[in-house]
């Protein structure tokens, strides 16, 4: 046999090697990962915990199989170090903004402001978390588009979570007056409103803090002053049902009372 030939038989048996310990090791990594998610899913762990712990046991897998292919071809360690560390300082140096938003990745994993499924407004966007990564985080909006905020962004503004509080939502509806109303009966009449909504409107909740229904004058201008009464929903989901039912019958009330809505209403009893 001569010397290319051996070195090539030597080279397909070391392959073969390597292919068959890379896919032991794949199928110890599914073993692994199925029996951890099981585990967290029985202590009801949080689902961004499952998530990171994930990707932690996906990147332990990468690295066992680089060092499973420098042990069989017999790269000196060494070297690979060697250049791992010259091209990780070029990176460095090129992808800093990727390198921020790995560690604000990591940062969010552990502080956990929101979970999957979370309704959020960061940043001015609201809408519900569909993906947690440790570079970027994605929201699906109103109208179902999915908005990508990478971590640096969400590390640097804040983070309003309305599923994290269970113990309801404070909404609020608000409509303009003339400045002769009688503001004392338009309150009565706006506190009103909220008790009649609570039978037609199974999203409004009792307070049991008693702090809502809650009503006060909000902005003004040359013509019209506007009254905001704020009541307690039961999730930031149901708002705006709750929010409608409420002006609808602050307009009723309003209008068989004799209080005169301002020019900027839209008088939503009578559609």
């Amino acid at each position: 046999m001569d010397v290319v030939s051996l070195i090539s038989s030597e080279y397909a048996i070391k392959t073969i090697t390597l292919g068959l310990g890379i896919a032991i090791l794949y199928i110890i990594y599914r073993l692994v990962l199925s029996r951890l998610e099981k585990t967290l899913r029985v202590k009801s762990v949080k689902k961004s915990v499952i998530y990171s712990s994930r990707k932690f046991v996906r990147i332990i897998f990468y690295i066992i199989a680089f060092m499973l292919i420098v042990a069989t071809y017999g790269i000196n360690p060494s070297d690979v170090l060697l250049n791992a560390t010259i091209i990780a300082a070029a990176l460095t140096l090129a992808a800093s903004q990727l390198i921020s938003d790995l560690l604000a990745g990591i940062y969010i994993a552990i502080a956990k402001p929101f979970e999957l499924g979370d309704r959020v407004e960061i940043a001015g966007i609201y809408g519900d978390v569909v993906d947690i990564g440790l570079m970027s985080t994605k929201i699906r909006k109103w109208d179902r588009n999915v908005i990508t905020l990478p971590s640096t962004m969400i590390m640097s503004e804040i983070v309003q979570n309305y599923d994290e509080d269970k113990t309801g939502f404070i909404a609020n509806a608000k409509i303009p007056v003339s400045y002769s109303t009688d503001f004392e009966k338009a309150f009565r009449l706006m506190e009103d409103a909220v008790e009649i909504s609570k039978k037609n409107c199974e999203y409004i909740i009792d307070d049991d803090s008693g702090d809502t229904p809650w009503v006060c004058f909000g902005d003004r201008d040359r013509w019209v002053v506007w009254l905001e009464v704020y009541f307690l929903v039961k999730n930031v989901r149901n708002r705006y049902d709750a929010e409608r039912e409420v002006m609808k019958n602050i307009q009723k009330l309003f209008r068989d009372n004799g209080i005169k809505m301002g020019m900027h209403s839209l008088d939503l009893a009578k559609m």
